[in-house]
Order: structure tokens, then C-alpha cells, then sequence
């Protein structure tokens, strides 16, 4: 969706005005809030002290993000913060809260997230950065493969809220779909602990970060409704990181503004606009009905180390089930800007054959489905993949563009 892909593109290279607002349930006090989260700002002996303009220009940028994400109704879930400087802890912030509604706690330092989560297509995780026997070496015992108590509930979002088009209804996933092979569970403060014990850059890839001078190295792992990235500028010896229970918040915009923040001396300024590489081109997505996505209906087959699936009507929507979760099938739908595409009942009505899915509901809510058909149009396989935000620098101009990353395919049985 258009505001969506404004909303990424946006804040990847610029901080609105802030508002500072929830690192506690949506009825808590702002002012009572940020006591509580400042209070953990290099609050211990073993920390290195920032200097205090510099902290506060962290949570400024924190909050700013946060703020944009309230005014497009997409706040749900929330993260926790930590910086690492020359072996040290420098800085920590959460915000946000670990459940919808009453039962829903503030994130802190102590809050448990997946810190090993995977695509949860896949049958198990292959990547080690955090590991148990690391945590054990660390000193650090507080880690769980499934948490009992205070846990970080992972949240997502779904379709357009059908009482206001400009926000999005979010849903939380039945916590027996994070109790997946090889999860691990840890807190942050266990987290900077480990990076501290083992500053290692192994498995770490550079990443492009606009206008930054240092060599910016990242290890991002997300899926299950959780997103953990881990970035560090060797040169500096310092680690920034996030753990999130979303997949929607936009943690490459929280990175940016934060070392904005922490290290302002190394930008360069950069007057380019952003633009849309499609500006005309909007997009929405709504539940499959029984007029289209009928030829989906079936079960598949999918290459070794990724779950099979089903993909069923259920008297409402299109599904589609593995042994550990669902999720309702969206179309997507292209149109040009300005034109009807939903009629008043809010059923989609486009020209022509859906050729393109999206999975709405967490944990696989960036999942699109690819449909490949035969001479007699019937599905054959189905192409899994992930749609990821991408910009292009082009002379005077940034882009946005969407693209898909495969994952894996899945043959039709019939």
C-alpha cells in the first residue's frame, strides 16, 4: 500500500517531529512512561556512560519513529534498544508493549523475544549467531526455548481496519506458533551480554547505509512474528541492538535514526528527493473471496526443509494451513491512482485473473504467493517468496520499489 511504502521510504533517510509516546500500555501516562525507560540509560556500574546530549538525542530519534508509526495506527507490538560501546553497555530504551489490550505489559530490558527466529516456512533455523552454549559462556542463564512468563507476544498486521482506511488492524499469533525447532529465547540485557563475551563479526554482512562514512555490518534474522538485527561499526566498536515482536515496524529506520544519533560526525548530507519508481501505482489488499483465488484450493508439497501446506476455503475466506499456523489469502490489486477498486461492500473487483497473492496474518504476513499454471490453467506449483522494500539512487533521485526474494516452490498434488 502507498502509505506503507511512504512510510519506509521515508523515515529510512529523514526524522519527523516527535511526540514521544507508549513504552507502556496504551492507558499509561506519557510522563510515566518515559521515567521508566530513561531510568535504563546506563544505569549500572558495568556501563558506559554517554554523554547526556547524546542519549537524548537516541530517544528523540526513537520516539520520533515511534510517533509516525501512531499516526498511521501501525504501533502495535514494540521493541527493545541496546547499544554496546567498547565492550560495555552505553545505552538501552523499549518501547511498546508485549500483548494487545489488558494483558499486554511494557517492554523492558527483561522482556524474553525469539532471538532465533525463522521464516516460518522453514522447518528449522540455520543460523547460529545466538546460541545457548554462546549464552552459557557469557554467564548469562536467563534463556528459554519456551518461555513460561514474561514474553514478548508476537504481534503483526493484517488487512485495512474496515472502520478507517488509513490504519491497519493488527492481530496477535497463537503463542504455540513460536514453539518452532531451534527457537531460543533471551532478553536484552542477556543479548548485549552475549555481544560483549563474543564480539565477533562472523556471519555478519555490510550493509548500505546512506551516508554514513564507517563500514556498517549487519546479522538480521526475522519470522515467527519476530525481528532481531544486531549492527556495528567495527571501527568504533560499537553494536547497536533491536529485538521487535513485529515484522512491520521498520527496524532499518529505527537503525538509521540511531546512528544519526549516536555518531552524527560520520553523515554526509544527501539533498536527494524519494520518490516512487511507480508514483501513479497504488495497491491494496484484500481477503480472498470465493470469486477469486478458487483454483488455489489444494494441498502442496514444498522442497526439503520448508513446511508443506493446504490451502482450503473456510466458509469466509481463502486459507492457507500448515500444521502451525494459518493464514487468510489477500489479492493484490494494481490500480491507478484514484480509481475504484472496492465496491461499497469492500469486496475487490479488478479486471482480469489475481496472478499474485499475500498472506495477511502473522506469522507470515510478508509471504507472497506466486501461482504457476499449465496449458489448461490448472496450478502446477506455487512460488513462496518475501517482498522486501528496496531504493535505487538515480542522479538526483532515490527510489522506492518493491521486490519479492524467493524461498522456496511448492508442487501442486492432484
Amino acid at each position: 500500500m502507498a502509505r506503507r511504502a511512504l512510510l519506509f521510504c521515508g523515515l529510512m533517510f529523514a526524522l519527523t517531529a516527535c511526540a514521544p509516546n507508549v513504552e507502556a500500555p496504551k492507558n499509561a501516562t506519557q510522563e510515566g512512561a518515559s521515567a521508566q525507560s530513561e531510568a535504563g540509560v546506563a544505569n549500572s556500574s558495568e556501563a558506559k556512560a554517554l554523554d547526556p546530549e547524546v542519549a537524548d538525542r537516541l530517544i528523540q530519534s526513537l520516539k520520533s519513529r515511534w510517533d509516525s508509526l501512531i499516526q498511521l495506527g501501525q504501533e502495535e507490538g514494540g521493541i527493545a534498544v541496546g547499544i554496546v560501546v567498547d565492550g560495555q553497555v552505553a545505552f538501552t530504551h523499549c518501547m511498546g508493549v508485549t500483548n494487545i489490550g489488558e494483558e499486554g505489559k511494557p517492554i523492558t530490558p527483561k522482556t524474553m523475544f525469539n532471538v532465533r527466529p525463522s521464516n516460518p516456512f522453514k522447518i528449522s533455523n540455520d543460523f547460529t549467531m545466538f546460541t545457548a552454549d554462546g549464552f552459557k559462556s557469557a554467564g548469562v542463564t536467563d534463556i528459554a526455548f519456551s518461555p513460561e512468563e514474561s514474553f514478548a507476544h508476537p504481534f503483526d498486521m493484517s488487512d485495512i481496519d474496515p472502520n478507517d482506511e488509513d490504519k491497519d488492524e493488527v492481530t496477535v499469533m497463537p503463542f504455540k506458533v513460536t514453539e518452532t525447532k531451534d527457537a531460543l529465547w533471551a532478553n536484552l540485557d542477556g543479548v548485549m551480554q552475549y555481544l560483549i563475551a563474543h564480539p565477533s563479526t562472523d556471519g555478519m554482512v555490510k550493509e548500505s547505509l546512506d551516508n554514513f562514512s564507517e563500514e556498517v555490518l549487519r546479522s538480521m534474522m526475522y519470522g515467527s512474528g519476530y525481528t532481531v538485527s544486531v549492527t556495528t561499526v567495527p571501527s568504533e566498536k560499537t553494536y547497536i541492538v533491536i529485538l521487535e515482536n513485529s515484522v512491520d515496524l521498520g527496524v532499518d529506520s529505527f537503525e538509521s535514526g540511531l546512528w544519526l544519533a549516536l555518531m552524527p560526525d560520520k553523515y554526509v548530507s544527501d539533498d536527494r528527493e524519494i520518490e516512487e519508481m511507480n508514483p501513479s501505482e497504488r495497491r491494496i489488499y484484500y481477503a480472498v473471496n470465493e470469486k477469486y483465488g478458487k483454483d488455489l484450493v489444494g494441498q502442496y508439497k514444498c522442497e526439503e526443509g520448508y513446511r508443506d501446506f493446504r490451502i482450503k476455503w473456510d466458509g469466509e475466506y481463502n486459507v492457507l494451513e500448515t500444521d502451525h499456523w494459518r493464514s487468510r489469502i489477500s489479492a493484490f490489486d494494481t490500480y491507478e491512482a484514484g480509481s475504484e477498486s472496492v465496491n461499497e461492500n469492500g469486496e475487490l473487483e479488478i479486471d482480469g485473473a489475481v496472478t499474485t497473492y499475500k498472506l495477511m496474518d502473522a506469522p507470515a504476513v510478508r509471504t507472497v504467493l506466486i501461482p504457476e499454471y499449465d496449458e489448461n490453467k490448472k496450478i502446477l506449483s506455487i512460488a513462496v517468496g518475501e517482498e522486501r522494500d528496496d531504493y535505487e539512487k538515480l542522479e538526483e533521485t532515490i527510489y522506492h520499489f518493491r521486490m519479492v526474494t524467493p524461498i522456496t516452490t511448492c508442487r501442486a498434488l492432484r
